[in-house]
């Protein structure tokens, strides 16, 4: 019986995760607005939360700047981002993130994420790749899997370059029902060897894309009465039990 029983919790818990799917939403945004440096979230979906966005330790700078597309933007300037590839950025701790929450009872999943970023100069960055983590702690993929990659052919003053990474394809960002924290890491910079200071380059319009699913309401009906169909057969069993 007790076997039974737990096919019939499987059987349920599949059908949850294949449940009703919302169309795709903006999850995160992040554009900077304001006259100061405004590291929050301007999305205005419902069924999740999106965390301010911050920097890696290996950032030591991460503020406003009046330039963007439109403005403001996000600016960093330093000796971080020197990294030559994409190793040495994530032993270096090189990288901006963000962590996206669903709402109790919902499940995330994520189909782009989105951004654009101006090169000031040939000391900016030139390569950028994204990694995510949907189980914080000891599971989850723990930032090893490359979600995506390229480089920044563009330069100069409030020039942009826009990049998507496609995330519909990952099957460990679908259906997820815990937080899940994105890392954008960046190298390839190099010290102006002219002016003497680091790489410059700024960040505009981050945009997390996908869809929240729930259970349909007719899972639970189906799974409450497999659970009143086991109940009865246990009481029957019982029963024949004192009567033997």
């Amino acid at each position: 019986m007790m076997r039974v029983l737990a096919m019939a919790l499987a059987a349920g818990t599949v059908t949850f995760a294949l449940g009703r799917s919302a169309e795709a939403d903006t999850i995160a945004l992040y554009e900077f607005s304001g006259d100061t440096f405004n590291p929050a979230s301007s999305d205005s979906e419902l069924n999740s939360t999106a965390s301010d966005i911050d920097k890696g330790l290996g950032v030591s700078t991460l503020v406003r700047s009046s330039l963007g597309n439109p403005m403001p933007s996000a600016y960093t300037q330093g000796t971080q981002w020197e990294a030559t590839d994409a190793s040495g950025a994530k032993t270096n701790n090189d990288y901006l993130t963000f962590t996206v929450t669903p709402s109790g009872g919902y499940m995330l999943s994520l189909s782009t994420l989105s951004f654009e970023l101006e090169r000031d100069d040939i000391y900016a960055v030139t390569n950028y790749a994204l990694y995510a983590d949907e189980d914080p702690g000891a599971g989850g993929d723990n930032f090893t899997t490359q979600l995506g990659s390229g480089t920044f052919s563009l330069t100069g003053p409030n020039t942009w370059d826009a990049k998507t990474v496609d995330l519909s394809g990952t099957s460990f960002l679908q259906s997820v029902a815990m937080a899940t924290e994105l890392r954008l890491y960046l190298w390839g910079g190099q010290v102006d060897t002219i002016d003497g200071d680091g790489d410059k380059q700024r960040l505009d319009n981050v945009m997390l894309q996908g869809g929240t699913t729930i259970p349909e309401p007719g899972t639970w009906v189906l799974l409450m009465s497999g659970l009143v169909g086991l109940l009865g057969y246990a009481r029957r069993q019982v029963r024949n039990i004192r009567a033997r």
